[in-house]
């Protein structure tokens, strides 16, 4: 692909701007800088920001305040050039609420920094977040790191179906520990077809780098894990204390599930699961 042009909107004054839904969508600029933009804490959407954009770079200011912020629906979606965003400067609020399909199908994306305020928490859909249904040899990302940003508080998220779906080079995904509460009804196809995923960090139930802890997990209000961990061929689980390996579901609460259709289907490298 061959890139014409470049954007450069440094040091913008954003004192009134409230709306950039769209503004890059299918945007054909190599790179686009957003570097000193000043007093956005008045923007509310970034809906589609920049999505299917043909960037290969966007370059975020260091310092973000999107703290009026609600609506971050497929703020990337489909932008298949960028390799690595750093989103460490970007600051928003309990007012997010929207969240889904933000990062789906970035096929080049390699490294993604949150940072550390990025509040997620009272996002009530994260479906098809991180998910990527392009081909094998595209996917680049292989670790992700969303410890830490959730805030400290209650996370309201009620939808995670298809949340990492189809990351095939993702060997590790770091969340935090009360990531599942009982606000959740759906973890349908959640880590289908994260073939290299061994282990999954949820902060205090995972002691080492080789554990997937899920003990602190709420799933009373879960309706459907129909294929969650389908296809997962390298998923090992937690120790189970002599050697070995097992997935550890025994906190799981069934009580309102309907459908555990291919869970743990194509789990080649699983051998033994815990149940309660």
């Amino acid at each position: 692909y061959t890139f014409q042009i470049d954007i450069d909107l440094s040091n913008w004054d954003c004192t009134s701007l409230t709306n950039v839904k769209g503004m890059f969508n299918r945007c054909v600029a190599g790179e686009i800088t957003l570097t000193n933009w000043s007093n956005t804490s008045s923007i509310s959407t970034v809906k589609e920001m920049f999505n299917n954009s043909q960037a290969h770079t966007i370059n975020f200011p260091s310092s973000m305040d999107l703290s009026g912020l609600t609506d971050a629906d497929s703020f990337m979606a489909y932008a298949k050039y960028v390799t690595s965003l750093d989103l460490s400067g970007i600051t928003t609020s309990t007012n997010l609420t929207k969240a889904s399909q933000m990062f789906s199908d970035m096929r080049a994306l390699a490294s993604i920094n949150m940072g550390s305020n990025i509040n997620l928490s009272q996002c009530t859909n994260l479906q098809y977040m991180f998910n990527y249904s392009g081909s094998f040899k595209a996917d680049k990302l292989i670790t992700l790191d969303l410890s830490n940003s959730f805030g400290t508080g209650t996370i309201l998220n009620q939808k995670c179906n298809n949340m990492f779906q189809g990351r095939r080079l993702i060997e590790k995904i770091d969340l935090p520990s009360n990531f599942v509460t009982n606000h959740c009804t759906n973890l349908q196809q959640m880590f289908e077809l994260c073939e290299s995923l061994k282990y999954i960090d949820l902060g205090t139930s995972a002691s080492n780098n080789s554990e997937l802890g899920l003990t602190t997990w709420d799933t009373s209000e879960v309706t459907t894990f129909y294929g969650m961990w389908d296809t997962c061929k390298k998923l090992l689980g937690s120790s189970d204390g002599s050697g070995g390996y097992h997935l550890d579901v025994s906190h799981f609460n069934l009580t309102e599930a309907l459908n555990l259709g291919f869970m743990f289907r194509v789990c080649e490298s699983l051998t033994r699961i815990k149940f309660g």
